[in-house]
């Protein structure tokens, strides 16, 4: 489905630069969900892949769901350094 998806995306890629975030996107988060095998690996997967969503929405003017995924990636920052405080304190 990952190849699919990337050779639709290169295939309908309207959006020049700005369109391969999604193909950078979309394989970033297929190799973290096979690789990752850590809850702080998969964590900072997380915040990658909310981070370049972010990033692209307000690139292509839908501030809806830039400021949606920026929540969703402070939200997923809170945890991660919660997480990392609780580990390093134990």
């Amino acid at each position: 489905f990952t190849v699919v998806s990337v050779g639709l995306s290169f295939a309908f890629n309207n959006e020049g630069w700005f369109g391969l975030i999604v193909i950078v996107a979309t394989i970033q988060l297929t190799a973290c969900n096979y690789y990752c095998k850590t809850v702080r690996s998969t964590k900072i997967a997380l915040l990658v892949n909310t981070f370049l969503w972010a990033v692209y929405s307000f690139l292509i003017s839908d501030v809806a769901y830039g400021i949606a995924n920026s929540v969703i990636f402070l939200a997923g920052l809170v945890s991660l350094l919660r997480y990392e405080r609780k580990a390093f304190s134990h």
